[in-house]
């Protein structure tokens, strides 16, 4: 609620304003991604490890007034980038906790931008598919449904954040009260370790990719 105080205070975000999220999969990327929505606005997530040209690119294809970022990744490459092209940033929670903590009274209906995820470009310039909040909710719903989701329900959340399984892995959980447990990159691609910490963690749901 802070965040998206502070989003629509003084990014004056209104219905489908793209709001880039660049940072790693972590509590603060969930926070940010909730942030976006209870704006008004659609996050799209760019991987911190893209090429400078591929964040350019994301940049302005999406006209964003904002970029969701962390000290680790606001490099003066990536600042003056942004810069240049008239796009703010917000580098964590210091920047926007002195805000309120109430809900905005937002109305945000089911033909609404959720997220857009960029094709990895491989034929010939990224694209960016376009997802609205009725087809995420009904996929979240029909994860739910089929494979009967509850309180006690740990997810795994090891997918990249520019890829669809991402969302309903961060999402899920919340919407019955379960559990979402996020792994770093390094965690999961270390396979003796990730198991470990899914044990260790009681896991109950899982999803990778062969």
């Amino acid at each position: 609620n802070e965040l998206a105080h502070y989003l629509a205070d003084k990014y004056d975000i209104v219905r489908d304003d793209l709001i880039l999220v660049m940072m790693d999969r972590s509590e603060e990327f969930l926070i940010s991604m909730l942030g976006a929505w209870k704006s008004g606005g659609a996050y799209v997530p760019v991987d911190p490890e893209y090429p400078l040209s591929r964040i350019e690119h994301i940049c302005k294809a999406t006209n964003s007034k904002v970029v969701l970022t962390s000290e680790k990744y606001a490099t003066k490459d990536v600042t003056e980038l942004l810069s240049s092209l008239s796009i703010g940033y917000c580098i964590g929670k210091s920047d926007y906790e002195s805000y309120p903590s109430t809900s905005l009274d937002t109305i945000i209906d089911s033909e609404r931008l959720s997220y857009i995820i960029f094709t990895s470009g491989s034929t010939g310039v990224p694209k960016g598919a376009m997802i609205e909040h009725r087809g995420m909710l009904n996929h979240l719903y029909s994860k739910i449904d089929v494979m009967q989701l509850d309180h006690n329900s740990v997810i795994a959340q090891n997918a990249s954040q520019s890829f669809d399984i991402s969302v309903w892995q961060f999402i899920a959980a919340l919407m019955v009260g379960g559990k979402t447990v996020v792994y770093s990159k390094d965690e999961i691609l270390d396979p003796v370790s990730f198991v470990d910490s899914v044990l260790k963690d009681q896991v109950n749901i899982l999803e990778v990719v062969p």
